[in-house]
């Protein structure tokens, strides 16, 4: 969306901040009432409209949760899935369902997690408290871990985890003044004081604490991106440094894979970019074939990596590549710390 535009859509803004105050409100206040599990409830979420880093956080919690031997269940939306209710992707055996039914965010963070553990049960279900429900009654599990649901008030967290971009909010300062659709917000940018804790996620460019955070007078982790490596469908590896790149992705904010690419030494000579979760057909794989140049390589997210291998001839003709990347919590003991 343009800037332009996005001024012009500043009035719209307004209906949405006094439905969105209403609705908080009605919450501080207890009117709406909110479901508390038995079970120790984690939250990731923002105040914005996506790619702040909240799904790599879920994952690293979970990861470093089950390192110390807890049994951890995922229960996420399954933004653009195709099902309806409540639907296991990983019953802690085995994936019981395609991507299109679990969504893609989901899949790719049982595909991240299988990589090093097994004993973990994941969920989507557009109604948490159902979801958190059926967790309850068919799993054992020391903590649920929800996935982006900082405005999920109708469940009561025993930590709730704020996710903000540093880099985006330094370059769309003034958007984060308004609410959608004009903004980027999708509440009002004082409510992170209902967090428990905050993470500054730098990505890939280190920042100083946000002054605006440091206001909210609540503990500020920062976080960074680190690469894994770059895979093939096959689990090759590869190097991009002195590469010529032909870029892809479908996700809220390319800005920060696209640095990663030229961090690590890549030349992007070519970047197409989807919708966010968009999904992917065989005239796109075309599409993107025909920037294809010798000797370079294709590189997507793993996001939208595994919604393409669906598509065999695209990923044994051509050098289709992800990258993996971990998000890497500074003082990450101390973190720890907070949510046990």
């Amino acid at each position: 969306m343009t800037g332009i535009f996005r001024y012009i859509l500043i009035p719209f803004s307004y209906p949405y901040y006094f439905a969105v105050r209403v609705r908080n409100l009605l919450y501080d206040k207890c009117i709406f009432k909110c479901y508390k599990s038995p079970l120790t409830i984690i939250s990731t979420g923002n105040i914005t409209s996506g790619g702040s880093g909240k799904t790599p956080l879920a994952i690293n919690i979970a990861s470093r949760l089950m390192s110390e031997g807890y049994k951890i269940a995922l229960l996420s939306r399954g933004y653009k899935r195709k099902s309806k209710g409540i639907v296991v992707v990983y019953d802690g055996k085995e994936i019981t369902t395609d991507i299109g039914h679990s969504g893609d965010e989901a899949y790719m963070t049982v595909k991240s997690l299988l990589e090093n553990y097994s004993g973990f049960y994941l969920l989507v279900a557009e109604n948490r408290i159902e979801g958190v429900k059926y967790i309850e009654d068919n799993y054992k599990a020391d903590f649920i871990i929800l996935d982006d649901a900082f405005q999920h008030r109708n469940i009561f967290r025993n930590t709730d985890i704020l996710v903000i971009d540093s880099n985006d909010y330094i370059k769309h300062k003034f958007f984060y003044k308004y609410l959608l659709p004009a903004g980027n917000l999708r509440e009002p940018f004082n409510n992170i004081k209902r967090a428990s804790v905050i993470v500054q996620n730098d990505k890939i460019s280190p920042a100083d604490t946000l002054p605006e955070l440091s206001a909210m007078n609540l503990p500020v982790f920062h976080s960074e991106y680190s690469v894994k490596g770059i895979f093939n469908h096959k689990k090759e590896t590869a190097s991009i440094n002195k590469k010529n790149i032909l870029a892809f992705s479908g996700i809220a904010n390319p800005v920060s894979f696209l640095d990663i690419i030229k961090k690590n030494g890549g030349e992007i000579y070519q970047e197409l970019r989807f919708s966010d979760h968009h999904k992917y057909s065989s005239e796109d794989t075309e599409k993107i074939s025909r920037y294809y140049r010798q000797d370079s390589l294709i590189l997507t997210t793993q996001k939208d990596f595994v919604k393409i291998t669906e598509f065999d001839k695209f990923v044994n003709d051509y050098p289709v590549y992800y990258i993996k990347i971990n998000m890497e919590i500074k003082n990450q003991d101390e973190f720890y710390k907070i949510l046990l």
